[in-house]
């Protein structure tokens, strides 16, 4: 592994791993808010080590379904 792909590995880790306190900073924030929808951060893994957050909206299935 070469330095420079070293340095973007460990680049894309720290952009995620921020996005990931700023989503959860987000949620706090919303806590008391009735109109707030919490959302949730996954961690994926992409090409040549890279990782990002995928994000997606917190939802109850039963209460979609009816």
């Amino acid at each position: 592994m070469s330095l420079s792909s070293a340095l973007l590995t460990a680049q894309s880790a720290l952009t995620t791993t921020s996005k990931q306190t700023a989503l959860v900073s987000r949620n706090l924030a919303g806590a008391n808010d009735p109109n707030f929808t919490r959302r949730i951060g996954s961690v994926v893994s992409g090409t040549n080590g890279s990782t990002y957050l995928s994000v997606s909206r917190s939802a109850d299935d039963a209460l979609l379904s009816k």
